[in-house]
């Protein structure tokens, strides 16, 4: 009996070490079990964390959204080479280009011939030349219209000076332009001059040396009022008889080659006649120093072109007939750049005054190629090859 109740009661010491065992062996695997997970779940939040090199910090994910991206190693400056813009390709200067003394004789020349000189010029100097160029109005004028051909006309006056009354006053200088007969004769040419072309009238050329004080207002204000006059009833009657025309007051070149403010002379001129300027249908000026006239084209362009009127330059050629002089200007003149200048002030016409400097076969060809280029017309074929 009591050998059994000592097995048994061995029997449950062991079965209760058994248990003990049991559970500490089960609360061992736990806790491994635990530390496996955790390990686990920290491997991966170190796997989506960042490294912060600057701080040496790791940063959370929660952070990762604050600096989402590592402080970058200075990189070498790259240096970006400008681009560069090609220069814009600018246009070749182009010129109505005239020639003449007179338009029958122009017509027939060897420039006319052989390169696009499309304006003829004629001039008048006088009630004497209206028999002959009144006749051309029937068979010249129309013939040259229906070629294609712009017709210029130059009206200049070089008769003596003297006193002469006026509406203001007594006034000094060149009788014929003031008179009446002036606007009769006027009229007779616009009636010559009217067709279905292009006609451009230049008026009163070289009128600073009109009066008997040339070039200045002051001592010659009564002789320019009178000419503004008579040159508004001319511009009309040439509107109303040959409604073909343009009309300017045209200037000698000289004029900007000094300023004289208190006699209203060189440069201070062109203010007295600023509301002429402004009413005329373009500007005009002649070119014909004997030295040099490449920074008169220049200056008178410039000055002109600021009355917003089309400018031509009416007459050209050295008055000394030079042909150095001659040379010198159109190989400056004609060129890209100089031209260039000429046109952006308002130049749109050329006209040269005769052939004479053209006889030097040299001279002739580099004319003649540069009309060719900078032209605005084509070659027509003249009247007399009709």
């Amino acid at each position: 009996m009591t050998s059994n109740l000592v097995y048994i009661t061995l029997q449950a010491m062991r079965k209760r070490v058994r248990s003990k065992h049991l559970f500490k062996m089960l609360i061992f695997a736990g806790s491994a079990l635990l530390l496996l997970l955790l390990t686990f779940l920290f491997s991966l939040r170190l796997h989506d964390a960042r490294f912060d090199g600057k701080k040496n910090t790791v940063l959370s994910v929660k952070d990762k959204r604050i600096k989402n991206t590592p402080t970058p190693q200075q990189k070498k400056k790259q240096i970006i080479s400008p681009k560069v813009t090609p220069p814009l390709m600018q246009n070749t200067p182009k010129l109505l280009f005239g020639l003449g003394s007179e338009a029958d004789s122009a017509v027939k020349s060897r420039l006319v011939q052989e390169a696009p000189v499309r304006m003829l010029t004629s001039w008048y100097n006088g009630s004497h030349d209206l028999p002959w160029m009144s006749g051309w109005k029937d068979t010249l004028i129309p013939q040259l219209y229906f070629q294609g051909y712009t017709l210029h006309l130059i009206v200049f006056s070089d008769l003596p000076e003297g006193e002469l009354p006026t509406n203001y006053g007594t006034a000094c200088g060149r009788a014929y332009p003031l008179s009446a007969r002036f606007l009769e004769d006027m009229k007779i040419l616009a009636e010559t001059f009217a067709g279905s072309g292009p006609l451009y009238v230049t008026l009163f050329t070289e009128f600073q040396t009109y009066p008997c004080q040339d070039n200045q207002w002051v001592g010659s204000e009564n002789y320019y009022k009178a000419l503004k006059d008579q040159y508004r009833v001319a511009k009309n009657v040439f509107h109303q008889y040959a409604p073909n025309s343009n009309v300017a007051f045209s200037w000698g070149g000289w004029q900007s080659r000094w300023n004289d403010p208190g006699n209203g002379g060189g440069q201070a001129l062109f203010p007295y006649f600023s509301d002429i300027l402004s009413e005329s249908d373009f500007s005009a000026f002649q070119a014909m120093e004997s030295g040099t006239n490449t920074d008169d084209i220049l200056q008178m362009t410039k000055i002109l072109g600021k009355y917003k009127r089309p400018v031509m330059l009416a007459h050209y050629k050295p008055d000394n007939g030079s042909q150095q002089t001659y040379d010198n200007d159109v190989h400056t003149i004609f060129t890209d750049t100089y031209l260039r200048e000429l046109t952006s002030n308002g130049l749109f016409a050329f006209s040269f005054m005769d052939e004479v400097n053209l006889s030097s076969e040299t001279s002739y060809q580099f004319v003649r190629n540069s009309v060719t280029r900078y032209s605005s017309s084509p070659i027509l074929k003249s009247a007399t090859q009709q």
